[in-house]
């Protein structure tokens, strides 16, 4: 990849301090990497090492410690998540399994140290969620896919309590919900064929949606 075939300076992402400002910029190579500075500063860094496909899609944990990036291997489509760790420069693949792919990545502001993130790991046709322990790289099934679920949402207290289902007879699509993370799932809505709907958030009790 050519340096004239990539753009400049692209999406710029603020730190949850606001004191660092992370950014895709071209290597020497001219390849997209991850570049971070110091907002008032001009100490750019560039933060990761890929000398061949070049990084799209870039995100911060919510402690600020660490930068999140997505990228598969060879044009395979098979995304993994990768953290950049800013104080010690060491990159983890957090989802270092051949041959699956991660999705809908969740995090939450007062749970800094987990992830959670949809992997098709079990069957590869399905996508479940699993929670990542970001401080130990830990990762455990969290919430299984029964087969039609295509989005997931949480609770204030980051727990997998509403899913949006889609229906492949009729192609409506189905929003659940559950009382708690151990409870069954129960029908809440049901919007036909060409209606559009979803859930937007819980209460900050956890009581609604």
């Amino acid at each position: 990849m050519k340096t004239g075939q990539v753009p400049g300076k692209l999406p710029p992402r603020i730190s949850p301090d606001g004191t660092r400002l992370s950014y895709l910029a071209p290597s020497e190579k001219g390849v997209l990497n991850v570049w971070v500075r110091t907002i008032g500063k001009e100490d750019d860094k560039m933060i990761t090492a890929d000398e061949y496909r070049g990084i799209r899609l870039h995100f911060w944990s919510q402690s600020g410690n660490n930068v999140f990036y997505m990228q598969d291997v060879g044009g395979d489509e098979n995304w993994h998540v990768y953290a950049v760790n800013l104080e010690t420069a060491v990159v983890r693949d957090l989802t270092p399994f051949q041959g699956i792919r991660a999705q809908q990545i969740m995090l939450d502001k007062l749970h800094p140290d987990e992830m959670l993130v949809g992997l098709n790991l079990r069957d590869r046709s399905l996508f479940d969620i699993y929670r990542i322990n970001l401080k130990t790289g830990g990762l455990v099934l969290d919430t299984k896919n029964p087969g039609d679920v295509i989005g997931w949402a949480t609770d204030p207290d980051f727990r997998v309590r509403a899913s949006m289902a889609m229906n492949p007879q009729d192609g409506s699509q189905v929003l659940r919900v559950r009382d708690n993370d151990k409870a069954e799932w129960r029908e809440l809505i049901t919007w036909p064929h060409h209606e559009e709907g979803g859930p937007v958030d819980f209460t900050a009790d956890g009581k609604a949606l």
